[in-house]
Parts: C-alpha cells; sequence; structure tokens
C-alpha cells in the first residue's frame, strides 16, 4: 500500500520523512526516549467531539490504541516527528514548534478544513503533538470556535473538561484570540455557515 502522508511541504509525498530536519544523533535517541515515556504514560486520546479525538504522541504511536478507537485520519503538529503507521491512516503533518513566535493560525484554515473533511467522510481524527497539550489544544479549540459555533471561552472550558491538562502556549491564546474576532466578524457579515 502506498504511502498516504500529507504535509505542508509535501503534499503528495511518498518519502515519509522528506520534509523534516535532520537532526543530531544524540536529540534522537533523547526523542525516542521520550516518546517511550510518553507512549506509556498518555496512551490514550480523549474523545472531544463524535469522531474528533485529542492526544499525544503516545495515542499516536499506539497501534492498538489507534485501532480501538477506529482512528482513520491522523493530524501532526509537530516538529520533527515522522507518521509512525504511514499505510494504515490518513496523516497530514504539519512542522511547527511550540513557541509563542509559531505562526499556528497561518494553519487554521488547512488544518480545520482537513478535519471537516475527514468527518463528513465517515473519518475519525485523531489531533495530537508531543505532549497534547499546547498544538493540538489550540487546533482544537479553533475547530470548536469553527464549526461548533463557540466563543474562545466555552471552547477552551469544554476542550478542558475532556482534557484538562490542555494549556495552548500565550502567543497561541493571542492567535485564538484574533481567531475569535475574525469568525465573530464573517458571522455578522453572513461570510461563514457551520
Amino acid at each position: 500500500m502506498a504511502s498516504r502522508l500529507k504535509t505542508t511541504k509535501s503534499l503528495d509525498s511518498k518519502d515519509n520523512k522528506s520534509h523534516l530536519p535532520a537532526l543530531n544523533p544524540s536529540f534522537e535517541r533523547i526523542k525516542r526516549v521520550y516518546i517511550a515515556q510518553i507512549t506509556k504514560a498518555d496512551s490514550k486520546p480523549q474523545k472531544i467531539v463524535d469522531r474528533l479525538y485529542l492526544g499525544s504522541v503516545g495515542a499516536a504511536y499506539t497501534l492498538a490504541v489507534l485501532k480501538n478507537f477506529k482512528i482513520t485520519h491522523i493530524l501532526t503538529l509537530c516538529e520533527c516527528l515522522p507518521p509512525k503507521f504511514p499505510n494504515e491512516f490518513e496523516y497530514k503533518v504539519i512542522c511547527i514548534t511550540d513557541e509563542p513566535t509559531s505562526h499556528i493560525s497561518s494553519h487554521f484554515k488547512e488544518c480545520l478544513d482537513w478535519i471537516k473533511t475527514a468527518i463528513s467522510n465517515g473519518g475519525v481524527v485523531l489531533v495530537h503533538c508531543f505532549a497534547g497539550v499546547s498544538r493540538s489544544s489550540t487546533i482544537i479549540i479553533a475547530y470548536l470556535m469553527r464549526y461548533h459555533n463557540m466563543n474562545l471561552k466555552e471552547a477552551i472550558l469544554y476542550a478542558k473538561s475532556k482534557r484538562p491538562w490542555i494549556n495552548p502556549n500565550f502567543g497561541f491564546m493571542g492567535q485564538l484570540r484574533r481567531y475569535e474576532n475574525f469568525l465573530n466578524n464573517q458571522r455578522k457579515k453572513g461570510a461563514i455557515e457551520n
């Protein structure tokens, strides 16, 4: 079966690692150890709404969990983290760091459209980053604001009720506030529907 990887740099990449920067061997070893620890500690994703889950790399790297939750699509928001099972699931990879200066909002439309299309076609989506705390929760919150007509506060509280330790960094929070204003303006104009 051909790879079904989608990335922001190569939309039809057959080489699952071609979009990732080279890392030094020491960092690679540390990353593998950390992934193993997260996989043990946090391998169960949380259901946010029907067909949409939020989790960490632990969930994304545990095949039995993915199969058990009937996941079909995986949205990865990480730097230097290739898909674990590229022939088993549809992937979209957004290479982004968890830093306040990262422009995650530049990926909102792309990510939200991808999630919405997958769900509309009967898919079940896992959105994850490394710890399932900041990057992935930012996308989930944006999704709830866009497609579930929640304001920012409601979306955060709702997402926290499902995965209490989410915590978008302050830069992402600023981008979510701007996105909330954008959505409010678009709705007033009648330019978007849910």
